[in-house]
């Protein structure tokens, strides 16, 4: 059995969010994550972002502020835009009921 170094299990589902360099959050976009977990969201976007960089992200509908996370790669897509792995380092996002729907 291949082991890939994730411990959590990712739910898959859509949560629009927001995403923006920390250095300039106000240029950010209104984007969308393929995958959720307590540490991390695959998301897509526009931009390319280099493993390493750290951007706020933030969803559009739910409980939680801006948190800083830490991308961890990044993978072009065929329409241009790309795949990025965020981790959030130091803290677990509450998806709140995203979460919960996905062990009924």
């Amino acid at each position: 059995m291949a082991f890939d170094g994730r411990l959590e299990k990712r739910i898959p589902v859509a949560v629009s969010v927001y995403l923006a360099s920390a250095e300039d959050p106000g240029c950010g976009e209104k984007t969308f994550t393929e995958n959720v977990s307590l540490h991390g969201a695959r998301v897509v976007t526009k931009h390319h972002w280099r493993p390493g960089e750290q951007p706020l992200i933030m969803p559009l509908t739910g409980e939680f502020a801006r948190r800083p996370a830490k991308v961890v790669y990044s993978e072009p897509l065929a329409n241009g835009h790309f795949c990025v792995g965020l981790e959030f380092p130091g803290c677990a996002v509450n998806w709140g009921e995203l979460r919960l729907r996905s062990t009924v």
